[in-house]
């Protein structure tokens, strides 16, 4: 696995709408960024990752850039999601993410850092 795979990994998860799937693919005390708060650790992580997929959405993470030390890695790029939203109608949303991952003992790369905002 590499560390751009972890975007590729979370689309899946998300789209297949396996929450513990995506949870799995965060470290323990990692940080996943939403629009008016930050989800700490892997419960209000799943929280979120739960509200998200009450839209039914189909997600595509792709990784354009990949800067990495030892066991760390920034992996910047775009995303599209398709989904519903709460008044049935179709939502369709992009944007650019921030990540910062880290390798495990075995092998695998988790977010530290999940930002789907980008920097701005």
């Amino acid at each position: 696995m590499s560390p751009a795979e972890t975007s590729t990994l979370m689309s899946a998860a998300i789209t297949a709408g396996d929450v513990d799937a995506a949870v799995g693919l965060f470290e323990p005390a990692a940080s996943f960024v939403q629009l008016s708060y930050v989800a700490q650790g892997t419960d209000a992580i799943r929280d979120a990752v739960s509200g998200l997929l009450t839209m039914k959405p189909t997600l595509h993470g792709i990784p354009d850039r990949v800067v990495q030390t030892g066991d760390l890695a920034l992996v910047c790029g775009r995303w599209t999601l398709k989904g519903t939203g709460p008044d049935a109608n179709p939502v369709e949303l992009s944007g650019r993410f921030t990540d910062v991952v880290r390798q495990q003992a075995d092998g695998r790369w988790l977010f530290v850092i999940d930002n789907p905002y980008g920097v701005d």
